[in-house]
């Protein structure tokens, strides 16, 4: 029987932090997920307008940060796993909230984790037999980070201190030929598909 439940008792504080719902289907080998995120902008100027921080930037390090676990019933081994990380930039380019040369460190929910699940009822003591598990994520509109890679990112705060992007119009790669290409197929994200990095640069720029 498949195992699909909505993200939402996770709780507030799984919500705040990644300011996303997300619909999971952890009956696959490597679950993925739909995410409606609470921002739903509906131009670019509401992308750029939201954002606390615009840049051109690239990845200099990719790492796994904490688990977000919360229990779960009926679900394997009674808990719901989420992993999470965080994308170390450097930024190339900067067009509001930030200085050229800075780094910045980009929150992502997604990933790779190991934990260790809690024995069965009655079934052994402290010393779990199962020994570690993987728990892998992919979240829709929010694909993996690879170093190397440059970004065109419209970020705003996200937990521990970190940044996160206003929602998947806020963030896209750029091409060696400096073209961007977005990581959702939106209104607002096709309109900026395929445009120059410095002319987008220059349209959040201008936003009120």
């Amino acid at each position: 029987m498949k195992s699909k439940f909505w993200w939402v008792a996770a709780g507030a504080l799984t919500l705040a932090l990644v300011g996303q719902f997300a619909y999971f289907n952890l009956s696959q080998a490597t679950p993925s997920s739909h995410a409606v995120w609470a921002f739903q902008p509906k131009s670019f100027s509401d992308v750029a307008n939201k954002a606390s921080t615009v840049v051109e930037a690239q990845v200099v390090a990719v790492s796994n940060g904490k688990a977000i676990i919360t229990e779960a019933k009926g679900e394997p081994d009674g808990v719901n796993v989420v992993p999470t990380q965080y994308i170390t930039f450097k930024v190339l380019k900067a067009t509001k909230g930030a200085n050229e040369g800075q780094t910045l460190t980009v929150f992502r929910t997604g990933g790779e984790t190991t934990y260790t699940p809690k024995p069965a009822a009655g079934k052994g003591n402290s010393t779990n037999p199962a020994g570690e598990k993987v728990q892998v994520l992919l979240l829709n509109d929010d694909p993996a980070y690879n170093v190397g890679e440059k970004h065109f990112l419209l970020l705003e705060a996200g937990p521990d201190n970190t940044l996160r992007p206003v929602s998947p119009e806020g963030r896209y790669l750029i091409a060696a030929d400096g073209k961007l290409q977005a990581v959702t197929h939106s209104d607002v994200a096709s309109q900026v598909n395929g445009k120059s990095a410095t002319e987008m640069e220059q349209a959040a720029g201008q936003s009120k």
